[in-house]
C-alpha cells in the first residue's frame, strides 16, 4: 500500500494474527503486502503483548491445573492403597502398573512445570558428552 494511506483494521489483524501464530514478522509483512516495519510496530503493539501475556498466564495456569489434578490422583491412590483390604483383592500388577503409570506422568508434569518456574528453583541439566571428562570407556583400543 502507499506511504500514508490508512490500512484497514482487518489487515492489521490478519498480520497480528499470522504473527501470534507463528509466522515471522518478514513473512507476515511480504503475504500481506506491507511494510516489514509496519508489521513489526503492529505486532508489537500493547494490545498485542497483552494477549502474549494473558496466552503465557493460560498455559501457566492450564499446566498447574493438570498437576495438581495428578497428584491429587496420585495421593488418592496411595490412600486407597494403604488400605489392606482392597490390595488384596487386586491383582498386585495391576497395583503396580496404575500407580506406575501416574507417577510417571507426574515427574513429567512436575519436571515441565520446573522448567519453566512454577515450582522450586529450575533444574539444572546434566553436563553432555562433550562436557565429560573422558574415562576408560572412551579408550578406543
Amino acid at each position: 500500500m502507499t506511504r500514508g494511506v490508512a490500512h484497514p483494521q482487518e489487515l492489521r489483524a490478519q498480520v497480528v494474527a499470522a504473527v501470534l501464530a507463528g509466522t515471522t514478522v518478514a513473512e507476515a509483512a511480504r503475504q500481506f503486502g506491507v511494510s516489514k516495519s509496519l508489521a513489526s510496530e503492529w505486532s508489537q503493539s500493547a494490545e498485542v503483548r497483552t494477549i502474549r501475556t494473558e496466552k503465557m498466564v493460560s498455559d501457566a495456569e492450564l499446566i498447574m491445573g493438570y498437576f495438581r489434578a495428578a497428584l491429587r490422583a496420585m495421593i488418592a491412590q496411595a490412600e486407597l492403597f494403604a488400605d489392606d483390604d482392597y490390595c488384596r483383592r487386586q491383582d498386585a500388577d495391576k497395583l503396580a502398573l496404575a500407580h506406575g503409570i501416574l507417577g510417571t506422568k507426574l515427574a513429567g508434569i512436575a519436571e515441565t512445570a520446573q522448567s519453566l518456574g512454577l515450582i522450586g528453583p529450575p533444574l539444572e541439566l546434566p553436563a553432555g558428552p562433550a562436557d565429560a571428562a573422558p574415562g576408560a570407556a572412551d579408550d578406543d583400543r
